[in-house]
């Protein structure tokens, strides 16, 4: 990532999204979490607010670090659930009674939240107003 305060950000993205485990597969699957999610976050606002990442100002480098942080939260990306605990706790999703219907809530795992997260726009209307002060025109050289 070419952007200058990368480990300061990655500094508050931890703080905000704690290590649950010492053990070494999960520290190697956090950092990987944490560097991946960061360096997409920051792409995709740099792309919002058309400016190079190189030159983002300081000033939304919290906003940065709490978007990346809602996207590793709001995904499960950083669970420590194994895949045999989501197969036998999967939870009531709907309840019908007329014929009677139940539903269970299938819980993804791995990939899957990976894509469903890069797939999202961590770009919320929560953000999208802090971000909209240093929205600029694109500059369409011809």
């Amino acid at each position: 990532m070419n952007h200058p305060r990368y480990d300061k950000i990655k500094e508050f993205l931890m703080i905000l999204q704690p290590k649950h485990e010492k053990d070494d597969e999960y520290t190697k699957r956090y950092s990987t979490m944490i560097d991946f999610i960061l360096a997409d976050t920051i792409q995709k606002v740099a792309d919002f607010i058309n400016w190079d990442v190189k030159d983002l100002p300081i000033s939304i480098d919290h906003t940065i670090a709490m978007m990346a942080s809602n996207t590793l939260g709001s995904f499960g990306l950083l669970d420590t659930v194994n895949e045999t605990e989501v197969a036998n706790k999967q939870q009531v999703k709907q309840i019908s009674e007329g014929d009677m219907t139940v539903s269970f809530d299938t819980k993804k795992i791995g990939s899957d939240k990976l894509s469903d997260a890069l797939g999202a726009n961590p770009i919320t209307s929560n953000h999208k107003a802090q971000l909209m002060h240093y929205r600029r025109l694109r500059n369409w050289a011809i």
